[in-house]
């Protein structure tokens, strides 16, 4: 993607499919779905529909997101040495958010689907939904599904604060955490 050159960061894994991250200060005060929608378009003009199809998941952070990232779960991003401040902390209705933004979409994907998520210290919630119901479905329309269902029950300032859930078969998880 050289549409991101350095500093900013481009980091990708074929893993049955394509998974990874980009790093930019593009992103900084930026809503979470015109993130989405700057890497989707530049992969819409880049790659042909069933290419398009292999890409798991690319996740958009700021600067300050990857350190997080790498601090908390650890990985292959490297140490970003701009300088620029720590993530902030999240108030004390980022955990509200995240209990009711994971209640609203167990009672949509209930067991045996499962919902996995989990905020950064900013209060951006990230995580998977593993459902038979994404089985057959394209990426996109797996991702419009789950974009349904925070519309209609949640506002734009909470929506801003979901940053990506991936959307996976039951298969799809096994393979990407065996």
């Amino acid at each position: 993607m050289e549409e991101f050159p350095p500093p900013d960061k481009v980091i990708l894994k074929d893993e049955g499919g394509i998974i990874g991250y980009v790093i930019s200060s593009r992103f900084d005060g930026m809503d979470t779905r015109r993130r989405i929608d700057i890497i989707w378009d530049l992969l819409g003009a880049g790659l042909a529909r069933e290419e398009r199809q292999d890409v798991c998941l690319i996740v958009p952070l700021t600067p300050a997101e990857g350190r997080e990232h790498v601090a908390r779960f650890g990985g292959d991003l490297a140490e970003d040495d701009s300088g620029d401040d720590p993530p902030a902390t999240g108030d004390g209705n980022s955990r509200e958010l995240l209990d009711r933004t994971r209640s609203l979409l167990e009672d949509a994907f209930p067991a045996p689907d499962k919902v996995d998520l989990e905020s950064f210290d900013d209060g951006k919630i990230y995580g998977t939904i593993t459902s038979a119901r994404f089985e057959g479905l394209e990426r996109e329309d797996r991702n419009e599904l789950i974009r349904h269902i925070l519309d209609r029950e949640m506002d734009a300032e909470e929506k801003r604060q979901v940053l990506t859930i991936v959307p996976v078969t039951p298969e799809e998880d096994i393979a990407y955490t065996a």
